[in-house]
């Protein structure tokens, strides 16, 4: 009899289960695409689509194929509809965006006029619909900074189905991370990588290493070299006047702390994680009567992919990040990042100065 009870019991409650099973269960849909080719020469290092002897000022057509792998069809922006009160564009509209420093940033080297939107988007796919399956065809034309100097700059780009997700790369049978893209190509300006006008300078100090035009040094503040300092300014050689010394400052802020007596209060940095510091200072920008504080934002990338954190500052501070100098009523970007052991660095220059900007798309922490 008990046995009779317990299989009536298990039928019972395995029918329930079957019951309340939904019978119209869907996946949520998706968002991938798989990478077919893309315009470009192939580098002598095998690593990259590039072009080569270019100049400053000059417009590149770049092109895209790509196998649409979404549950989603790509449709032309236009026959979209128009959008919906606070968009800028028809939901599911298909673009091209950018990647680079960071996901939606905009590449210092290359004119606004690149860009059909937000200097972040530079093309919208205007074709026939490419259902599953198919592949989408785009191009679009960029343009270099008409004062660029030499060098080897990346462009990383990213498929986007407008206000509602950046697209997802497989790649060799393998679904890549929703925040990476291998989309990219290599602009060789002028002698590029090679240009006897830049080199490689490392900081054993702050413990990094950057490429810098000839004549620009690594100087310790104070207006004297000191390659072991845990601060210091890079400008030109022969510039004298504090408001040009600062024209890129870069602090390691741990070493700073780490001299610092038991009791002083700045000895806090050592125990802050990198969002707490970044929220610390900003907070301590933000509240000095003699600043200027634009918002905090995350999401800048160094040349080895480090994020961190960027506000833009306007006239003097005298917190406690150490730094003695900053112009009154000049604009500054400070970033607030972390190294590879941890330490706390914290970088800042005017804005609008593209030679600075360039100088930090290359610096790496050792």
């Amino acid at each position: 009899m008990k046995k009779l009870v317990k299989s009536l019991s298990y039928l019972l409650a395995t029918s329930l289960i079957v019951l309340i099973l939904p019978t119209n269960t869907q996946a949520a849909p998706n968002y991938i695409y798989e990478w077919i080719s893309q315009n470009g020469a192939i580098s002598a290092d095998g690593l990259a689509h590039e072009f080569t002897n270019l100049q400053a000022g000059q417009t590149i057509q770049l092109s895209l194929i790509l196998r649409n792998e979404s549950d989603y069809t790509v449709r032309a922006k236009h026959l979209r509809g128009n959008p919906e009160p606070g968009h800028q564009v028809p939901a599911g509209s298909y673009g091209i965006g950018s990647q680079t420093p960071y996901q939606d940033g905009t590449p210092n080297f290359l004119d606004l006029s690149s860009f059909v939107l937000n200097n972040n988007r530079f093309v919208y796919y205007e074709g026939e619909d490419v259902s599953h399956g198919r592949d989408v065809h785009i191009a679009w034309t960029i343009k270099l900074k008409d004062n660029l100097v030499n060098g080897v700059y990346k462009l990383y780009v990213r498929p986007v189905f407008e206000y509602i997700a950046w697209t997802k790369q497989i790649k060799n049978g393998q679904l890549l991370p929703s925040t990476n893209s291998d989309i990219f190509w290599r602009f060789v300006v002028g002698d590029g990588a090679g240009n006897a006008d830049w080199r490689l300078v490392t900081n054993s100090g702050v413990g990094f290493s950057v490429s810098l035009p000839n004549d620009y040094g690594i100087h310790g503040l104070g207006m004297f070299d000191d390659p072991q300092s845990s601060q210091v300014s890079i400008y030109r050689n022969n510039m004298a006047s504090l408001d040009d010394h600062g024209y890129i400052n870069i602090e390691n802020e741990t070493a700073l702390a780490e001299g610092s007596s038991l009791n002083d209060p700045y000895r806090k940095v050592l125990d802050m994680t990198l969002q707490e510091w970044a929220l610390n200072l900003y907070q301590e920008n933000k509240d000095s009567p003699v600043s200027v504080v634009g918002p905090l934002t995350p999401g800048w990338y160094l040349a080895d992919n480090k994020m961190g954190y960027y506000f833009r500052l306007e006239g003097y501070f005298n917190g406690t990040a150490g730094f003695s100098y900053l112009g009154e009523n000049k604009t500054y970007k400070v970033y607030l990042v972390d190294n590879k052991h941890g330490d706390k660095i914290y970088i800042y220059h005017k804005i609008d100065d593209i030679l600075a900007e360039q100088i930090l798309a290359t610096l790496k922490f050792i």
